[in-house]
């Protein structure tokens, strides 16, 4: 079960506008939960690469992202995969090629969740490169916890993000979320909960669990653990 926030439904609409979408929020936003639920309802073709086992390696970022490549259109995964990570100019230019020759008939959004763990700069600078050509049809989301390795100055105009300060509960959406978790507040364990979560769905889910369980709200040793 998962609530639906147009608002955020609404910003997301930004990926296809844009060649680089980046959601970047701390772990416990709901970041991964909002992209995937976005697209899920849309009629695209999806590449969903997941970094959460990645050992920082560019081989494993090779390895990852052409294997998904494959299972959506396996000539190009196969192209990507024999050419191996591009280490220099030569090898950089050939993978630009093999990209921008690929005809992509229908928006294709290729998604990098937990990107922060393969920010390395040739990693950076590579993605960047795809981006300046613009390929019709091929949007790029990065999803990760902080964009401190990202250089997005060159990419302004095409590239979009949403942050944290996006991505948390307004309070009509925690007062939704009450209700979606079969609970009707006091008005104030609602400001409570407001105020002590700042809009963190993990902690609103723990601070309902809790008054569900006769724990109140606010600061308590019981909720910190949890956290």
């Amino acid at each position: 079960r998962i609530l639906v926030r147009e608002r955020i439904n609404k910003l997301l609409a930004g990926i296809f506008e844009y060649p680089l979408f980046i959601v970047a929020a701390p772990m416990g936003y709901g970041k991964t939960t909002a992209v995937r639920e976005f697209l899920r309802s849309r009629e695209t073709n999806q590449i969903w690469v997941s970094l959460a086992a990645s050992d920082g390696t560019m081989s494993f970022f090779w390895d990852r992202l052409s294997r998904q490549i494959e299972l959506s259109n396996k000539i190009l995964g196969e192209q990507l995969k024999s050419l191996g990570y591009p280490s220099d100019a030569p090898q950089k230019a050939k993978v630009l090629e093999i990209l921008t020759e690929t005809e992509y008939k229908k928006d294709t959004i290729l998604v990098i969740d937990d990107f922060h763990l393969a920010s390395s700069p040739e990693n950076v600078s590579l993605l960047n490169n795809i981006v300046r050509e613009q390929i019709p049809n091929l949007h790029i989301v990065l999803i990760m916890r902080d964009m401190k390795n990202m250089r997005l100055a060159e990419l302004t105009s095409l590239c979009s993000t949403m942050t944290l300060h996006s991505l948390k509960y307004e309070r009509n959406e925690i007062v939704q979320y009450f209700k979606f978790m079969h609970y009707t507040p006091s008005s104030e364990e609602l400001e409570t909960v407001a105020r002590y979560s700042g809009g963190w769905i993990s902690m609103i889910y723990l601070l309902i669990v809790g008054l569900k369980k006769g724990i109140q709200a606010g600061i308590s040793s019981t909720i910190d653990e949890l956290v």
